[in-house]
């Protein structure tokens, strides 16, 4: 697989703009071919477990990316992820998916939007259960071009910083925080009266059922 990456990269490095990668058999030296695909815009990586540090490296020459996917089945660790969004080189970035990385927690927010946040359109954060009000904070002082924010099922959001949202976040346009479970249905429902339409109404339910069932609980037991 590797090969055939740097077999293709060797073919196309002046015309390719779009690249998702999947599979265990990507290496670091597949990134550093991809590296010299100077036009490229969209990068996507999930499941390739071999990849280091290294490939984070090779990645600040991606100059023209303007969506980058890295999934947390590589050995990226804290401090090579903290020091590649630190280095700011992605000048042209507005959509970051970075879902499943356990590695990013609150510091390594504030290092991503303080270099890319006023750029940023679209951002995901779903799984990433190190992220708590503060990372969250860091995204509302920071990204106020937003329109889309991920932060599914994680238990560390308590939510007061989602008052934020209509005055800090004004282009947000879907926000997911399905299976955030510590966030209190008030907190949703005033979010919802404020900026109306900025969560489906699936989304809202699930986060209201715990809710739900504690009032049914209460009814009975009054019986």
């Amino acid at each position: 697989m590797s090969g055939g990456v740097l077999s293709l990269v060797k073919l196309q490095s002046a015309h390719l703009r779009e690249l998702k990668l999947h599979g265990a058999e990507i290496t670091d030296a597949s990134l550093y071919g991809i590296s010299q695909c100077r036009d490229l815009r969209c990068l996507e990586i999930s499941s390739c477990k071999r990849l280091t540090d290294q490939s984070l490296q090779y990645l600040k020459n991606c100059h023209n990316l303007e969506h980058l996917r890295l999934n947390n089945d590589s050995d990226f660790t804290k401090a090579g992820l903290s020091a590649f969004f630190k280095s700011g080189t992605l000048a042209h970035l507005h959509t970051l998916d970075l879902n499943k990385c356990i590695a990013i927690d609150d510091n390594m927010v504030l290092d991503i939007v303080q270099c890319y946040g006023p750029c940023l359109c679209k951002l995901s954060l779903r799984l990433c259960s190190n992220i708590s009000d503060r990372g969250l904070a860091s995204i509302m002082d920071h990204c106020c071009e937003l329109t889309h924010l991920d932060l599914m099922d994680n238990d560390h959001i308590l939510g007061e910083r989602l008052e934020r949202i209509p005055e800090d976040l004004p282009k947000l346009r879907n926000l997911n925080i399905q299976y955030c479970k510590r966030i209190v249905e008030s907190i949703i429902e005033d979010l919802e009266r404020r900026k109306p339409n900025l969560f489906d109404r699936y989304i809202q339910y699930v986060n209201l059922i715990p809710c739900f069932i504690r009032e049914r609980q209460g009814d009975e037991s009054s019986r």
